[in-house]
């Protein structure tokens, strides 16, 4: 609806004060907040959204930030920026990881402890697929970190072995057969293994998986490369 009329009263600043910050707490305008609750219109506030955003900002670290940060620890020579990226891989891997498949959770929130649906989202793990041999190639990590990371992505590899497709792709939850394969996130599993194994992170015979992913993957790629 268009705004075409202006509108204006006499109030008390201490009023004005508790709507600025209802207003500033809705992620609304002024004026659409005093408009909504005239009009009786819905209005969410979310408490601690401060908090929570900051939870979920780093559910992305992985790929996101913690290869920046090191790579910007290499190209400076500042050690405690390697440091502190390999800390927050170790981190992660602590709260996300399933011990029982070896796959990623998509988050992790400290209120109540828990994975928030338990969802094993298939590119959100592409992104650790990824990440890890680059991140060992990227800068000098300490033997115990290096052992640990590749250790973790073999227990990752293992559990997309297990529930990779007939067709060589994997669903947009990787346990559930039901949902829609993603090929985005096979391109990104396919590409890390066959990092990995070139990296010598795993063994050889992981390249057949990898192979397997990038077949569909083309086909789905026309001849303009669209």
């Amino acid at each position: 609806m268009k705004k075409d009329t202006t509108f204006s009263i006499r109030i008390a600043s201490e009023d004005l004060a508790v709507i600025r910050q209802k207003a500033k707490q809705a992620r609304l305008s002024q004026s659409e907040y005093v408009t909504r609750c005239c009009l009786g219109r819905q209005i969410v506030v979310i408490d601690g959204l401060k908090e929570v955003l900051q939870q979920q900002r780093a559910i992305g670290n992985i790929l996101n930030r913690l290869t920046i940060l090191a790579n910007m620890g290499r190209i400076e020579g500042n050690q405690a920026y390697i440091d502190e990226a390999q800390y927050q891989f170790l981190l992660h891997a602590r709260y996300l990881a399933d011990r029982e498949t070896g796959l990623w959770y998509h988050g992790w929130t400290f209120r109540g402890r828990h994975n928030f649906a338990g969802a094993l989202w298939g590119r959100g793990n592409c992104w650790i697929t990824i990440a890890i041999p680059e991140f060992l190639q990227m800068v000098p990590c300490a033997a115990p970190v290096k052992r640990t990371l590749a250790q973790i992505l073999l227990n990752q590899a293992e559990g997309l072995k297990k529930y990779q497709s007939a067709s060589g792709m994997w669903h947009t939850l990787i346990d559930d057969p039901s949902s829609y394969v993603e090929a985005s996130a096979t391109c990104g599993f396919a590409y890390g293994i066959l990092r990995a194994v070139h990296t010598g992170l795993i063994d050889a015979s992981w390249e057949a998986v990898a192979l397997k992913a990038l077949e569909p993957v083309l086909d789905c790629i026309g001849e303009d490369g669209v």
